[in-house]
């Protein structure tokens, strides 16, 4: 599992990895205190999935249902005007 962040200070945790589809993916966030752009996409860079959070709703559990996705590797990227992350998570 890869992670990159280009921030200081705030960060994301996203769990389970590896995940299946049926518990989903979980982000937890860090000391953001932006609006944040969930994007999903798969191996081929489609993108599958994509979210608007706004910055009230950060300090909760965010929950990815992936019931429709297919088994694979997938590269979440999470971005806000001061932060961004990228992981690598494998749905199988």
């Amino acid at each position: 599992v890869t992670t990159q962040t280009l921030s200081q200070g705030a960060s994301a945790l996203l769990f389970p990895n590896p995940t299946t589809s049926i518990k989903g993916l979980h982000i937890r966030f860090i000391s953001l205190k932006d609006d944040c752009t969930i994007t999903v996409s798969n191996a081929m860079g489609q993108i599958v999935y994509q979210d608007l959070i706004a910055k009230n709703n950060l300090s909760s559990l965010y929950t990815i249902d992936l019931k429709s996705f297919a088994t694979g590797l997938y590269f979440i990227q999470l971005k806000a005007r001061d932060f961004e992350q990228r992981t690598k998570v494998l749905v199988h």
